[in-house]
């Protein structure tokens, strides 16, 4: 289980174009590196796991494993470790300069970093139901928001 928070940033910004300049194959290497130290076929599916758990947890019991199976049948069909790390090796080849890579993988590689990759399925998966809780308590106050916007 590791950087599910990295992850799905990582994801959602691939959607944007970057004006950063083309990697040089040392800086992709060092890159590649380091995505490795957070990211493997094994832990890619845990994270996804992670991610899933709060809303396989709304799914009745019975349908929970069968809903589970598809929905890691997608994520490894669109979203696959041979798909994610070579998009996820250009991202931070492309956010980070090399030097600042050689510190990430250097702290992902003491104990603290590791620990922190370990937690961070745990971590996103907690943030998001902070998130829900949060907006839930005041999904009415938004829905009437909404109403007004539409009646004008």
């Amino acid at each position: 289980m590791r950087i599910t928070f990295f992850l799905i940033c990582s994801l959602a910004l691939f959607s944007f174009t970057t004006q950063a300049q083309t990697p040089s194959d040392a800086h992709l290497k060092a890159a590649d590196k380091l995505v490795t130290t957070f990211l493997s076929p094994d832990k890619l599916e845990k994270s996804y796991l992670a991610v899933y758990e709060t809303m396989l947890n709304q799914v009745p019991v019975e349908k929970r494993q069968k809903m589970k199976d598809v929905l890691l049948t997608f994520s490894k069909k669109y979203a696959g470790y041979d798909i994610i790390k070579p998009e996820m090796t250009r991202f931070y080849a492309e956010t980070f300069s090399e030097a600042e890579i050689a510190q990430l993988t250097k702290f992902f590689l003491t104990p603290v970093g590791m620990k922190y990759i370990d937690e961070s399925p745990r971590l996103a998966q907690k943030a998001m139901q902070i998130g829900q809780k949060a907006v839930q308590e005041h999904a009415q106050e938004l829905q009437d928001e909404f109403k007004k916007v539409l009646a004008e």
